[in-house]
């Protein structure tokens, strides 16, 4: 009883604690085991307002693939393609296509170069999110997780440019 009631005056103090509380920093998210991990993530890519179709199956007998179902797929079966060598880039080699932070060959056949025109002729950009967020950087190097969803873009549109319709393969 003595406990309980010291424990209540504790939480009436109304001004500051003598202690600073801060949770422990989160660990680093685990990377893709051999014969462990399952993943998928959802992929979209948006090029001048328009979304391109689910990336074609590429790379089946390998354990970082596309099914053509809009989702990449990583459960890796060798050392090359486990850990920090499961990355995004990875993936689109597999199917014969290439992102960088200036530069998207992807399924639609096309190079998109930062700074080229989309047809109504205004200048597009290279961006990508993953879960509505921004990225910066070589989307190539990404490590993608379970349950993300990543968007590569070629748009003169500054806005983000949403979900993709790939999400649905995510609950399916």
């Amino acid at each position: 009883e003595d406990e309980a009631r010291l424990a209540a005056a504790a939480l009436a103090v109304e001004g500051d604690l003598p202690v600073v509380l801060q949770a422990p920093a989160l660990p680093e998210a685990a990377a893709a085991r051999i014969d462990v991990d399952f993943w998928t993530a959802a992929i979209g890519a948006k090029v001048c307002g328009t979304w391109l179709p689910n990336a074609p199956a590429a790379g089946l007998e390998t354990g970082v693939h596309s099914h053509g179902d809009g989702l990449v797929y990583v459960h890796p079966f060798h050392d090359d393609e486990a850990g920090d060598k499961a990355t995004l880039g990875l993936f689109l080699d597999r199917g014969g296509w290439k992102a960088s932070a200036d530069r998207l060959q992807l399924w639609d056949g096309v190079e998109h170069r930062a700074g080229a025109t989309c047809p109504d002729g205004r200048v597009a950009q290279v961006r990508w999110w993953v879960d509505g967020v921004e990225q910066h950087g070589d989307p190539a190097a990404f490590l993608p997780r379970n349950g993300q969803v990543i968007v590569l873009s070629f748009d003169a549109d500054p806005a983000a440019p949403g979900a993709p319709p790939q999400m649905a393969a995510l609950y399916l």
